[in-house]
C-alpha cells in the first residue's frame, strides 16, 4: 500500500472508529500527524465524529511515533507512564 493510500485509510478508520485498522496502519507506517486536504489529522477526524476509542488509540500511536523519532525504544527506561532517553 502506498503512503498516500495508507493516510487516506487512516483518516477513514478514524472516522469509523476502527481501532484495529488504525493500529495496523500505524505499524505499517501511516503518519498519525499527516493532514488531509482540509488540514485535519486523524485525531481531529476521530474527535469530530465522536470516536473516543479511536481517538485514544491515535493518541497512543502518536506518542509512540514521537518516541521512535526521538530514538527512544518503548522498553528503555520505562518508569510508570513515562519514558527516558537511552
Amino acid at each position: 500500500m502506498k503512503q498516500d493510500e495508507m493516510q487516506r485509510a487512516l483518516w477513514d478508520a478514524a472516522k469509523k472508529g476502527d481501532k484495529e485498522k488504525i493500529r495496523m496502519l500505524v505499524v505499517a507506517g501511516a503518519d498519525v500527524n499527516a493532514k488531509d486536504a482540509d488540514g485535519r489529522t486523524a485525531l481531529h477526524i476521530a474527535s469530530q465524529y465522536g470516536q473516543a476509542d479511536a481517538y485514544k488509540t491515535l493518541l497512543a500511536a502518536r506518542e509512540m511515533q514521537e518516541l521512535m523519532k526521538a530514538g527512544i525504544k518503548q522498553d528503555e527506561g520505562k518508569q510508570g507512564d513515562t519514558y527516558k532517553a537511552a
